[in-house]
């Protein structure tokens, strides 16, 4: 009988266990305002039927059963499955891990933010100031970048009108390197930030206006490269006041 050495057998079953075990890409929302109950995108692989959730959100999170249309799943099982998940109104505001487990092992752990503000989507086009998307004080925009992407928002602000606003990405796990920078009517930049202290690459901008109007919130992925999804939190006063 062939003796198949120790060090390859070893190999191959290495091999065998980190391809079976479950990869995480992503959750999707990354992050959303507590009180709430949205359904949760989880992407990966090796996500089989029978796998337990794992995540220290404050609140309940509980797998869905696959979509079915025609009879037949409406998406790859194995590579994306959706979850109920329940914020507490009285989570505190913060990035919580979610993982996955499986009978061949636990997967690596993605991140999800929760905040205190109401979440409003990115609608494109939104690159030009001319195309500003705009919003309101008080609220956390779910947006993406694409490569060479940028996106613009439109805030009126009254004389002595205080704006704050603040992006996070890397610190969800994101691959996002953000920056912000404010505008004025006539695309004067007033302001800008590429990394603000104390958090990793994301950025934050603080700006009190002398004049009343619409003032842009430009939102750049600096290295151009990358595409990524982000919350930007735009409120009047503190950013941890408003998380």
């Amino acid at each position: 009988m062939t003796r198949i050495p120790l060090t390859l057998l070893l190999l191959v079953v290495t091999a065998h266990t980190s391809l079976a075990a479950p990869r995480l890409s992503y959750v999707y929302p990354i992050g959303y305002e507590r009180g709430k109950t949205i359904t949760l995108n989880i992407a990966g692989s090796q996500l089989e039927s029978d796998i337990e959730l794992r995540s220290t959100i404050p609140g309940k999170l509980t797998l869905k059963p696959v979509d079915v249309v025609d009879g037949k799943p409406a998406y790859n099982a194995n590579d994306r499955r959706d979850a109920e998940l329940v914020i507490n109104p009285d989570a505190p505001v913060g990035i919580y891990p979610v993982r996955v487990r499986t009978a061949d092992g636990i997967s690596n752990q993605v991140f999800f933010a929760v905040g205190t503000l109401p979440d409003v989507g990115e609608v494109e086009p939104n690159n030009q100031q001319s195309e500003a998307q705009p919003i309101s004080l008080g609220v956390t925009i779910a947006g993406s970048v694409a490569p060479g992407d940028r996106d613009i928002y439109k805030v009126p602000l009254p004389a002595g009108g205080r704006l704050v606003a603040e992006v996070e990405a890397k610190r969800i796990g994101m691959p996002m390197d953000s920056a912000l920078a404010v505008l004025d009517s006539q695309g004067r930049e007033l302001t800008s930030d590429d990394d603000a202290i104390g958090l990793d690459t994301d950025s934050r901008v603080d700006i009190t206006v002398s004049r009343a109007g619409d003032y842009y919130v430009v939102v750049n992925e600096v290295t151009y490269q990358v595409g990524s999804s982000y919350r930007l939190k735009i409120g009047a006063g503190k950013v941890r006041a408003f998380q």
